[in-house]
């Protein structure tokens, strides 16, 4: 089995655990208890979905009754589980000399179905890793804003400098016209002189 495959058995474990739970009366006179149990010791396959079965219906874990096994993890890597997970039981090869194996007891006390939570994953995941929720962009109008004062900030630190310019320029004295007797005299070119063709004959 690959992760895709650990992914999607999870998937259809946790669908078939909401409905034993659903199936099962909580005023029952034998208790309404559920019992889960899986040939495998992944954590996605275990931990994960007994973990998502007390976020969704209104149960809660009680002990095995069995003498040995090692207890469940309440934390795996990154992931956190709900504490009560203790009380299940994992069994391993090497250790007990037998199959892998995985164990949980719920006892249900209320037929009730709590209200899904904004922080609680969904209902449906998807089978695949690969196929993660779709991210979507948002604008970002703050920033937008941000770039729209440093330009406006950026045109009144230029407009002092436009004023001094024309400063100077009104500062600067209109030249005034120079006296005839001052200005060089042009040097003439001379005309020149027309030829007279002459014609044949004359």
């Amino acid at each position: 089995q690959d992760e895709k495959d650990i992914l999607r058995c999870a998937h259809l474990q946790k669908e078939l655990l909401l409905s034993a739970i659903d199936s099962v009366n909580a005023a029952s006179e034998t208790g309404g208890y559920v019992v889960y149990c899986t040939c495998s010791i992944t954590v996605e396959e275990n931990e994960w979905v007994v973990d998502y079965a007390l976020k969704k219906r209104n149960v809660r874990l009680v002990a095995t009754g069995l003498d040995f096994g090692k207890e469940g993890f309440t934390r795996f890597k990154d992931r956190r589980f709900h504490p009560s997970l203790k009380h299940t039981r994992r069994f391993y090869p090497h250790t007990h000399n037998m199959d892998g194996f995985f164990i949980a007891k719920f006892k249900k006390f209320s037929n009730a179905i709590p209200k899904a939570q904004k922080d609680e994953e969904p209902a449906v995941e998807a089978a695949s890793p690969s196929t993660g929720p779709e991210t979507v962009v948002e604008p970002q109008p703050k920033k937008k804003k941000l770039e729209d004062t440093q330009i406006v900030q950026e045109q009144k630190k230029n407009k002092p400098a436009l004023k001094k310019r024309r400063s100077l320029q009104g500062q600067r004295r209109p030249l005034k016209a120079v006296p005839r007797s001052f200005q060089k005299p042009h040097a003439q070119v001379p005309a020149r002189k027309k030829h007279k063709v002459k014609q044949n004959g004359q």
